[in-house]
């Protein structure tokens, strides 16, 4: 996935160098820390020494941290939608059931209608579907994560690129076909508080309340 600044600009990466600032907690290493950022991170990679990789593999596992969270939440929302319809289907057939066995013609009626309509949703929006793909792409990104983490410093350029593109097939490979800027900017900002990085975005009640729902602009970045 792309980052939260990436996804402010419409989910796609500058080909330009990008500034990074920000303390990082720990990453990498023999003791597991990474140095505070504050460089131009290379797409490419050209040109990067050891203090440079050791910046740009902290970029790329923060990212991929990020979207192993955001997989997640869009999993979490789409299962919860999907579990809904089922719930819906299991009252409307029990209200259909006591129609039969009591002759209440109104229960009848009303369990049709929730059958009717939790069938439909499940049809036209394929929430268990949609929850399956999530699901898929967080075990992806997870098992990068994984991967990432066995490495640690003994890590390569050539490797920190093969990760790069692992991460770029599993963005190519999405369902939908945007990234949600709010919930991108939700997961960034918990994974800063669990690195201690500073610098988190500011959103609103609303911002957060429809995160999954409704892409409202964030007001403010920090």
């Amino acid at each position: 996935m792309p980052d939260a600044e990436d996804a402010k600009q419409g989910g796609h990466s500058s080909d330009t160098p990008e500034t990074i600032e920000g303390e990082c907690g720990e990453l990498l290493g023999p003791s597991d820390r990474e140095e505070a950022i504050q460089c131009e991170v290379e797409p490419s990679g050209t040109g990067c020494g050891s203090g440079r990789l050791t910046k740009r593999r902290g970029k790329l596992i923060f990212n991929i941290s990020v979207s192993v969270r955001y997989c997640s939440k869009r999993a979490y929302y789409y299962a919860w939608l999907a579990d809904i319809t089922t719930v819906m289907s299991l009252v409307g057939g029990s209200a259909v059931g006591a129609d039969v066995l009591g002759n209440i013609p109104l229960a009848s009626k009303v369990g049709a209608t929730l059958v009717v309509i939790s069938s439909l949703c499940s049809l036209t929006f394929r929430w268990a579907e949609k929850a399956r793909f999530w699901q898929d792409q967080r075990t992806k990104y997870a098992t990068i994560e994984e991967q990432f983490y066995r490495i640690g410093s003994a890590m390569t350029e050539e490797q920190v690129n093969n990760f790069k593109a692992d991460v770029a097939a599993l963005e190519a490979d999405a369902m939908e076909g945007r990234t949600l800027n709010v919930l991108m900017a939700i997961c960034d900002n918990e994974e800063r508080n669990r690195r201690n990085i500073k610098g988190r975005h500011k959103l609103w009640f609303g911002q957060r309340w429809f995160a999954n729902v409704w892409d409202i602009p964030p007001t403010k970045w920090e």
